[in-house]
């Protein structure tokens, strides 16, 4: 007669649960995973955005701050992270060429001009290009010209300041990644506010994450090098306020320590220069990169 005792059921109760431990731990595991690469390629994609939103604003600086130059300058610059350089057999003209096509449309790229404001052409415009309207603001020797402050509440220093903002939505390409970002972060971006100008800027954002693409907001500042002209991206003074309310400026760099401040302020609108301005005779002139939030 066998007394051996039997341990059949247990061992394989003991199993079982150890498989169902294995399978919790190994989907967390690979749902961080999974999130940090997701995380390490917005990383990537904010600094490549914002260098070419700095090169998009310093292009559209010598042509009269015209959107479609920043648009295409923006998508040139913005290669890079969709040609890495691993891959030789890539034809860069042909992302170029892709992406210039994706933003030139207002689907995945919102431009703003917060400065110079609508306002500071009514108080500085003159028909520069002569077409019979007043819409431009002149660029040359305004060293020499007053810098009093006008019912726009910038000088002609300080209207010769570009600045520039945009919103990019970056693709969430990472498995699983877009469903569960786009999700979590339409918590956080509600439809409604006692802000007008932020519910403007949310609108978009849910818009970019209906289509999985993680918003980027990019502000950057640089110098006028030509006369800038009138176009529908600019904002009124009131608008730019509450557009730059809505930025974080955590990684805004202290302007250069040689630039003397502006005269009428506002807190994080205006980089300015009070005695400088940007002019194509003026070869010490410096362009100042802005600030950068990637939301989320």
């Amino acid at each position: 007669m066998n007394t051996m005792p039997q341990f059949t059921s247990v061992n394989t109760k003991q199993r079982g649960s150890s498989i169902i431990e294995m399978t919790v731990a190994m989907g967390i595991f690979i749902t961080l995973g999974l999130g940090g690469w997701q995380w390490g390629l917005l990383y990537e994609a904010k600094a490549t955005a914002r260098h070419a939103a700095f090169m998009a604003a310093r292009a559209a600086a010598k042509q009269h701050a015209d959107v479609a130059v920043i648009r295409r300058t923006f998508a040139r610059y913005l290669a890079p992270y969709y040609a890495p350089e691993s891959d030789s057999d890539l034809d860069i003209g042909k992302v170029v060429a892709e992406h210039t096509a994706a933003l030139t449309t207002p689907d995945n790229l919102e431009v703003k001009i917060l400065n110079p404001v609508r306002e500071a052409f009514s108080d500085f415009g003159k028909d520069l290009d002569q077409d019979g309207v007043a819409e431009e603001i002149p660029n040359i020797d305004i060293n020499f010209m007053a810098k009093d402050v006008k019912s726009s509440q910038l000088n002609i220093q300080d209207a010769n300041l570009l600045k520039v903002q945009l919103v990019y939505g970056v693709p969430l390409d990472v498995p699983y990644m877009g469903e569960i970002f786009a999700s979590t972060l339409k918590v956080f971006t509600p439809e409604n506010s006692a802000d007008p100008g932020k519910d403007k800027i949310n609108k978009f954002k849910r818009q970019l994450l209906d289509n999985k693409r993680m918003p980027i907001l990019i502000s950057t500042t640089v110098r006028m090098q030509s006369y800038a002209k009138l176009n529908d991206a600019m904002v009124s003074r009131n608008q730019a306020a509450s557009n730059a309310s809505n930025i974080l400026a955590a990684d805004e760099p202290e302007a250069n320590s040689n630039e003397p401040r502006p005269t009428a302020p506002t807190p994080n609108i205006f980089i300015g220069a009070q005695g400088g301005g940007g002019n194509s005779h003026n070869p010490n002139n410096t362009d100042n990169p802005g600030d950068t939030d990637c939301t989320g």
